[in-house]
């Protein structure tokens, strides 16, 4: 006897929270995480609604105890549907003949090529191909989500592979062109299925926007769907929370903010804080008509492949680059370098020093540098001595915009 009270008082209390009626069953599919906490926050709890439809979990089994079915794929996940057995295929479409409806939202799921097969009937299309170009809004009751224009370069880019209905047979497009549909709607005998592929956790914009929990979107261009998606979810009947609540919108509160005319700020040239000495002395001519002045000595490990990268722009300047000397090999001639029976004007040699600088002392340029960041030390010497016209490379005289200046006694940190 207490047991049948219980069952009895159980079976009051559902009668008063869903008022007689069935629950939205919610089938969670791959990746369905994100996409479902956002639906959750929105489209099951709509603040612009007194109507809450009450959930529960669905795992494709007992079709009949749910009015309508939330099929929810997420982000970046091919549309395989591996949760749906063959005799759930066959028990979804009784579903459907019956009068229910099934709503797959999915968080912008990829192609995964070939044909829809066993869900050929449940979609109304044959195969599945990847969206491409510029998205139409085709029906009339869709068209309150394509007010603002960034929905078409985020939600319903042609750039992001979704996977969209190709060949359909019964569906009809609602969003979508011609290489398929992005969302389309399909009846089937007495019901419907609502297929739905848009990125909609992450409607990304241009525009800075305030920080949300559920989604990183602009919410003005995401509402207008979870809108659309709760109104489908409603024409089935859903239950309903008897909870009181309250109605309100994503508008702001308190009195309308006093307009403020934008004006463009004063452009300011950006001038380097980096101070260089004087410099004095003679141009140091690393290469002049294609021939070298100058050898670079390298003994850490690292050197050579740090000055590789300094003869990579040599070549592309003056078609020339500067030859690799073992340091024990060079001798001295007078105020030059003798190397292999020839006279050099400079050579270019690495030292190990607290922090990058670059000096020059008479005909020897030194590159210092921590252990380690001999190639940070060369880009030093590429992007403030060379580039910035501190030393000279002079290719042929037939080429004259390709000179660069620069002097002698530089010293740089």
């Amino acid at each position: 006897m207490k047991k049948l009270i219980s069952l009895l008082l159980l079976a009051a209390a559902a009668a008063t929270v869903w008022g007689g009626s069935k629950p939205v069953g919610v089938w969670q599919g791959y990746a369905w995480p994100r996409i479902g906490e956002l639906v959750r926050a929105t489209v099951l709890n709509p603040q612009w609604s007194a109507d809450k439809p009450v959930e529960k979990l669905f795992t494709g089994k007992d079709f009949d105890s749910c009015s309508a079915i939330l099929y929810l794929h997420g982000w970046k996940e091919p549309f395989r549907f591996r949760e749906w057995k063959k005799d759930q295929i066959a028990a979804a479409e009784k579903f459907v003949e019956n009068g229910g409806l099934i709503v797959i939202v999915a968080d912008g799921a990829i192609n995964p090529g070939g044909k829809t097969g066993p869900f050929a009937k449940l979609l109304g299309a044959n195969s599945w191909s990847t969206f491409t170009g510029k998205a139409e809004i085709r029906d009339d009751g869709w068209k309150q989500c394509g007010q603002i224009p960034q929905v078409f370069e985020y939600m319903l880019s042609g750039q992001a592979k979704f996977a969209a209905l190709k060949d359909q047979t019964t569906a009809r497009m609602l969003i979508g062109n011609q290489s398929g549909a992005l969302v389309a709607e399909n009846k089937l005998g007495r019901g419907r299925v609502l297929f739905i592929n848009i990125r909609l956790s992450e409607s990304l914009t241009p525009y800075v926007q305030p920080y949300n929990r559920h989604a990183n979107a602009a919410l003005e261009q995401y509402m207008p769907f979870a809108r659309k998606i709760h109104a489908e979810l409603m024409t089935a009947s859903p239950a309903l929370s008897k909870e009181k609540r309250e109605r309100w919108d994503c508008k702001p509160l308190g009195p309308a903010p006093q307009k403020i005319e934008w004006k463009k700020p004063k452009e300011k040239p950006l001038v380097s804080a980096r101070k260089y000495e004087e410099l004095a002395g003679d141009p140091i001519q690393l290469i002049v008509d294609g021939q070298p002045r100058g050898i670079i000595i390298t003994s850490r490990v690292g050197e050579k492949g740090a000055a590789d990268q300094l003869n990579v722009l040599l070549r592309k300047i003056s078609g020339a680059s500067l030859p690799f000397a073992a340091g024990r090999a060079v001798g001295k001639s007078g105020d030059k370098w003798k190397w292999r029976g020839k006279i050099w004007d400079f050579k270019l040699e690495f030292a190990e020093t607290a922090k990058i600088e670059i000096k020059v002392q008479g005909n020897t340029i030194t590159i210092g540098t921590p252990p380690g960041n001999a190639s940070l030390g060369v880009q030093t010497f590429m992007r403030e001595a060379l580039l910035a016209g501190r030393y000279a490379v002079l290719p042929s005289a037939h080429d004259p915009q390709r000179i660069f200046r620069a002097a002698r006694g530089m010293e740089s940190a």
